[in-house]
């Protein structure tokens, strides 16, 4: 399970209905670190916010960016990702006179690849996250690999696995948002700190290392398995096929996990009878 405060929660739940502690592993989520292109493409706007939904800060929008434009105008936003009911949030921005400075991204076949999808996050100077809860954040640590310092909410989850690599902000405090998202822009020197920093921390959550700590520990729980002749390796000596072996480990790896984890949940929820 994911080695978050949630993680722990359902871990002494499952300890709590019987199982073993032995059993149960802590796991990350992880990005494509090779996906992130190395050329800086021209910033076209301040910020950008990732997924606009209710628990993802959606309602905070309006009244951290009229504080911001209060104190710095023409500061633009861009809103990209899964959204839902648009529409009065849009007016909202006409009534609050912010619809000129923040856009939607709307791909025109619905969605992009993930290249593309790093080149637009790479538009913006820095990322606005002002979910309210998170099980794991991985728009941060996107926003965080592609040079965007961070700014969001002081989140058990984003403590835990970020550390101090983002600006924090107490929940709900919309006035200090808006105060750091203008000191950042406005700080060369505070910008090139949480961008280093971010950069940093990104760097440990690529899926070949995340993929290798993960094989590591299946090694070393159950002996050695016929499949560590496809083990996981950076070498390229031996052509394709190799390749082929390394992609389809991580998969297996990653897709046992995913059962894994699925199993176990279905047998708690059976358990509290919410499975009949």
């Amino acid at each position: 399970m994911y080695d978050t405060d949630a993680g722990d929660s359902v871990r002494a739940e499952l300890i709590r209905h019987g199982m073993r502690d032995d059993k149960i592993r802590r796991m990350k989520c992880g990005m494509e670190l090779g996906d992130v292109p190395v050329e800086e493409p021209p910033k076209q706007v301040d910020a950008v916010m990732v997924g606009v939904r209710p628990n993802k800060g959606m309602y905070d929008i309006v009244p951290v960016w009229k504080e911001v434009v209060r104190r710095r105008p023409g500061t633009t936003l861009r809103l990209m990702g899964g959204m839902v009911d648009t529409a009065p949030l849009i007016e909202d921005f006409k009534k609050n006179g912010l619809d000129k400075l923040i856009s939607i991204f709307r791909p025109a076949g619905g969605w992009v690849d993930t290249p593309t999808h790093y080149r637009t996050l790479k538009e913006a100077r820095l990322m606005f996250a002002p979910s309210r809860e998170e099980g794991w954040g991985i728009a941060v640590c996107e926003a965080m690999a592609c040079g965007l310092p961070v700014i969001g909410y002081d989140l058990p989850t984003y403590r835990r696995i970020y550390g101090d690599a983002f600006t924090k902000i107490p929940i709900g405090d919309t006035v200090a948002f808006a105060t750091e998202i203008c000191r950042l822009l406005d700080s060369s020197s505070e910008f090139a700190t949480f961008r280093n920093k971010g950069l940093q921390c990104a760097s440990r959550y690529g899926w070949d290392s995340i993929a290798e700590e993960d094989w590591a520990q299946i090694k070393n729980e159950k002996g050695n398995y016929p499949l560590t002749s496809t083990k996981i390796t950076t070498e390229d000596t031996e052509g394709t096929e190799k390749r082929l072996n390394n992609e389809n480990s991580k998969f297996i790896i990653h897709y046992s996990m995913f059962l894994c984890a699925l199993c176990v949940l279905c047998g708690y929820f059976f358990k509290k009878g919410m499975i009949p």
